[in-house]
């Protein structure tokens, strides 16, 4: 399974990949309700709040059905700060949500915002690893279904 990253409110990269992610996700919509025969993985980045404040963990949904402006999936992470969530749950997310979104579509990657801006932080030797554990390549930037 993939690890939950803290991101920071203020991390403005990530909060432009979010807004990207969220301005693309009608067409992963359309993708997931229509998808091709290479399309085989989709999932979604949900945040979930937990605590006091306005603390979110943003963890991975997949098996997805959609209805009515809502996601339905299996919880694909476990949560390190939600403590009533547990990898394999079945979730709900509305569309404002999403931090992300991915399509795993042949051997190539669309979407995965966050998951470029992580990845182009990393050192090689990460970078790497972050490919094999995939399982997949990303491309140089974000592609769109």
């Amino acid at each position: 399974g993939g690890n939950v990253e803290y991101i920071s409110p203020d991390d403005a990269e990530m909060n432009a990949a979010i807004q990207e992610a969220q301005e693309t996700l009608p067409l992963f919509i359309d993708a997931l309700q229509a998808p091709t025969t290479t399309q085989t993985h989709f999932a979604i980045k949900v945040r979930f709040p937990y605590g006091e404040g306005d603390d979110t963990e943003h963890m991975w949904v997949s098996e997805l059905t959609y209805t009515e402006g809502r996601f339905e999936g299996i919880l694909g992470n476990e949560p390190v700060f939600v403590d009533d969530l547990h990898s394999g749950d079945r979730v709900s997310a509305g569309l404002q949500d999403v931090s992300d979104w991915m399509i795993i579509d042949g051997n190539a990657l669309l979407g995965g915002f966050t998951l470029h801006v992580i990845r182009n932080r990393m050192t090689e030797a990460e970078r790497e690893q972050f490919d094999a554990e995939l399982g997949i390549t990303l491309p140089d930037s974000p592609g769109l279904p």
